[in-house]
């Protein structure tokens, strides 16, 4: 216990209250200290927590930031959407307003040009119409007034509602009914003495009149059908023609062919099997008309000098110009070993030089050059069958080897080089 500065051992005693006081105040020193003590002991933990425990504050820091970041581009991508919406809905009213638009504009244009043709129609009647000077009005008016006056020699014309009209006197009074009319004249006036008229009958035009005949419909429905019946044999000569044309594109068969026609025709056959010989020059040169009358030419003269002329169709197909013209497209055979000693009759063209002879193979040579290839494959498979103990073996699909050894990684070559570029 505290007692003082000094050391007494008088037993004596400060009064209670001053040594609670004392102490209260000595307590509250060390409180307060230790309190300030830890209040920066905490404060440097925890400003160290966030070094210690950087790795794990990063990561949680990185979840949040990563979900506002969603959460922005979620907003962001709904006001797009929304002033995406807002902008086509705008562009669609819009397009509907030009559409309305267009269907008022053509309307009132539809209209327009409707009214416009009738008053075009009605002033084009205007020039038809016979107007009635000042002067002329008086003889109009009496003229119209006496238009069914009874006393006429010809007839009536029709009323303003195009029917047979009443025949009255000077004094206004009926005097002749159309004949239809009758029984309802007598009816509405049954002392009246109006006589009854028919329509008038109009006289049958002669045939040989050309000036009623015109106007006469037989005549004009006779003038129709001779026009449809000259247009329907127009149309019948063009069927008959295109299948004419049609019978003649077919191929007349080789039995009935002379011998020159089958020789073009085998020539024909031959040059369409060129790529890029001209059709042009194809057709002028294997022209059967050209050939035809040549070989007729011949003949004709053959039996003048009294023998029989041969035409041969080799000689009679081209020209020398269109043989020179045809050469561009033709390889001369390469002549094999196999052939022997036999030379082709045509050389290798030199280098700017045509060839001007076409080289002619008979059947016989073509069938011993296939007869000679047959013989080389049966005698290259017998070779393989020996060399693979009597079995057939692929050299290029087989893992063996010909000689039936099994095919080793040494076997095959290697190439030279780095490794890189093998």
């Amino acid at each position: 216990m505290y007692k003082g500065n000094g050391k007494t051992h008088s037993g004596f005693s400060i009064p209670y209250s001053l040594f609670a006081w004392k102490q209260n105040e000595l307590f509250r020193n060390i409180h307060e200290y230790q309190f300030e003590h830890l209040r920066n002991v905490y404060k440097r933990q925890w400003l160290e927590a966030y070094r210690v425990n950087s790795d794990e504050y990063i990561y949680k820091y990185n979840i949040t930031k990563a979900a506002q970041m969603a959460k922005w581009e979620a907003e962001m991508e709904e006001q797009e959407a929304a002033r995406r919406d807002s902008l086509e809905m705008a562009e669609g009213r819009q397009a509907l307003r030009d559409k309305h638009r267009d269907i008022l504009k053509e309307y009132h244009e539809r209209e327009f040009f409707r009214w416009y043709e009738r008053a075009s129609e009605r002033l084009q009647y205007m020039s038809k119409m016979t107007f009635i000077s000042a002067e002329d009005l008086d003889k109009h008016v009496e003229r119209e007034l006496n238009k069914y006056v009874v006393g006429k020699n010809q007839s009536y014309p029709l009323n303003f509602v195009g029917q047979m009209p009443m025949v009255e006197t000077a004094d206004l009074e009926i005097a002749a009914v159309p004949r239809h009319l009758a029984s309802m004249h007598k009816a509405l006036y049954p002392g009246s003495t109006a006589e009854y008229y028919e329509a008038p009958v109009t006289e049958t035009s002669s045939p040989g009149d050309k000036k009623d005949s015109k106007d006469d419909p037989g005549e004009i429905s006779a003038q129709v059908y001779d026009i449809d019946q000259s247009i329907m044999t127009a149309v019948a000569d063009d069927i008959a023609l295109e299948t004419a044309a049609g019978t003649e594109d077919k191929e007349t068969p080789l039995s009935s062919l002379t011998e020159a026609e089958r020789g073009v025709r085998k020539q024909q056959n031959v040059l369409r099997g060129r790529v890029g010989f001209p059709k042009a020059k194809l057709k002028r040169s294997l022209g059967q008309d050209d050939a035809a009358q040549r070989a007729e030419g011949d003949a004709a003269q053959g039996q003048a000098k009294g023998r029989k002329v041969r035409v041969n169709p080799d000689d009679e197909m081209m020209r020398p110009e269109d043989l020179a013209a045809a050469a561009k497209h033709l390889r001369p055979r390469k002549s094999s070993p196999a052939d022997g000693n036999q030379k082709s009759s045509t050389q290798k063209p030199r280098k700017g030089e045509l060839l001007t002879s076409v080289p002619k193979m008979d059947r016989d040579a073509i069938e011993s050059r296939n007869e000679r290839g047959i013989e080389e494959g049966l005698r290259y498979m017998a070779e393989i069958e020996s060399a693979g103990k009597g079995k057939f073996v692929d050299p290029t699909t087989s893992l063996k080897r010909a000689d039936g050894a099994p095919a080793s990684q040494n076997s095959t070559p290697k190439r030279k080089g780095k490794p890189g570029k093998q």
